[in-house]
């Protein structure tokens, strides 16, 4: 329904899930660096609370570049996540229990998408209203943080290493296996 609002051809609709997937890319790579400089916690604030608010955004959107725009910095939020959470289980909890809790993460969107589809079941094709029932829960969430999982100071870089090895990812020893 988002791609008749706003007039967009098939191409043009899937080309909005190329920027959110190039934007989660990005994502990944740059707030993940930043969580290991400033601490997972400390970033997964504004991850969830930036998917969020990026996502109701596109209640906003009145034109395919804007949406282009938009997914793409919502993918980078989106992809922000997988890193950071990973890194705040790993460090909070013990490794007999880390592969159950990737399983875990990795299930839920899965049942992310099976529970969009039962809501529309309820709220009909309402594109705006689903932007709104997916947006909120994160922006609240985020709120949330500070009082559910505890601070961890931010491990200090291995010798010789950059606290945000975005070039080491190019360099020649890596460059193969990162393209």
């Amino acid at each position: 329904q988002i791609r008749e609002a706003l007039g967009l051809s098939l191409t043009q609709a899937g080309s909005a899930y190329s920027a959110q997937g190039l934007g989660a890319l990005f994502g990944a790579v740059i707030f993940g660096q930043l969580a290991d400089r400033y601490g997972r916690r400390t970033m997964l604030m504004p991850i969830l609370g930036g998917y969020g608010l990026m996502l109701l955004a596109g209640l906003l959107v009145s034109s395919y570049p804007q949406l282009l725009i938009q997914r793409f910095v919502m993918g980078a939020f989106l992809g922000a996540s997988f890193p950071i959470c990973v890194g705040l289980y790993v460090d909070l909890f013990d490794q007999s229990v880390r592969g159950r809790l990737a399983s875990i993460m990795l299930a839920m969107f899965s049942l992310s998408l099976m529970v969009m589809g039962w809501t529309l079941k309820f709220v009909g094709e309402d594109w705006q209203l689903m932007l709104w029932i997916g947006g909120l829960p994160p922006v609240l969430l985020a709120l949330l943080v500070p009082f559910v999982i505890p601070h961890l100071p931010p491990k200090p870089a291995a010798e010789g290493a950059s606290n945000l090895p975005v070039r080491e990812l190019f360099s020649a020893g890596f460059r193969r296996w990162t393209i």
